[in-house]
């Protein structure tokens, strides 16, 4: 388990931007893209922010068709990356989102401690290609 700080604001901002960022880290899409596809998405979900509680889960489930993970016990972010140490995966704790690749926690803060309420294994075609 580890930890890489990662802030790919494009100015370079500490701002609440979680689910943007964990999104990027996650399918390597340019944040811009990220920014412009979650706004995109919120128009079919009826969200009206980006970040609205279902329009994220549900953009990572029906169009990165990422695979939800939920855990029948308390599980924190280190835990985690020592009980799936291959793959990417998008963290979902409460009111914060983080990306895990390969066991290693990509954020501006570590948040190892905390405990996640579900979690999403990325398909591995679907880093690659922006939507």
């Amino acid at each position: 388990m580890g930890f890489k700080y990662f802030n790919p604001h494009p100015r370079g901002l500490i701002v609440g931007d979680c689910v943007k960022r964990s999104l990027v880290a996650a399918t390597e899409w340019p944040y811009r893209t990220v920014q412009r596809e979650l706004n995109d998405y919120k128009k079919i979900t009826g969200a009206r922010y980006f970040n609205a509680d279902y329009n994220p889960h549900k953009f990572v489930e029906k169009v990165l068709r990422a695979k939800k993970i939920c855990f029948r016990r308390k599980i924190t972010a280190a835990e985690f990356c020592k009980e799936y140490p291959v793959g990417r995966y998008i963290l979902d704790m409460d009111d914060h989102w983080t990306a895990v690749i390969d066991s290693v926690i990509y954020d501006t803060f570590d948040p190892s401690d905390m405990l996640v309420v579900r979690a999403y294994k990325m398909k591995n075609e679907s880093h690659n290609t922006p939507v």
